[in-house]
């Protein structure tokens, strides 16, 4: 009789050492994040969302301007722990919502938001970027 939780373990390590092989990625098991997401370097029309994995994965974001509504999608071509993704072509003083994909994983709710920047020349006391 084999011990079922180690013939597990095995099987696990076996098939995720034969994807890495033949250069495909797991999505068996969902990737943990383990930092983040959050955001650096806004401002009037773009956001940069870093996120880190504890496995090698892919880097996508959803976004939109409605929690329900996600209609737009920024990736990374390259698939790493440390994830950045730039999102480009949004408009000034706008509020966002958004949520981060690695591999199979996907994390954010309604609290994952940003306002951009409002446009150079426009400030005012009250305006800028920021995270609600």
């Amino acid at each position: 009789m084999f011990q079922k939780s180690g013939y597990c373990k095995q099987t696990r390590a076996v098939f995720h050492s034969l994807l890495l092989i033949l250069g495909m990625q797991s999505t068996a098991w969902a990737d943990t994040v383990t930092r983040g997401p959050y955001l650096q370097t806004g401002s009037d029309q773009q956001v940069t969302i870093h996120w880190r994995t504890d496995v090698d994965s892919s880097s996508r974001v959803y976004f939109g301007t409605s929690p329900s509504s996600l209609d737009h999608t920024a990736e990374s071509p390259q698939s790493g722990t440390e994830h950045v993704v730039k999102l480009d072509g949004l408009s000034p003083f706008t509020r966002y919502y958004y949520k981060v994909q690695a591999g199979s994983t996907r994390i954010g709710d309604t609290s994952n938001t940003f306002v951009t920047a409002p446009q150079s020349g426009k400030h005012s006391a009250s305006q800028g970027m920021g995270t609600g």
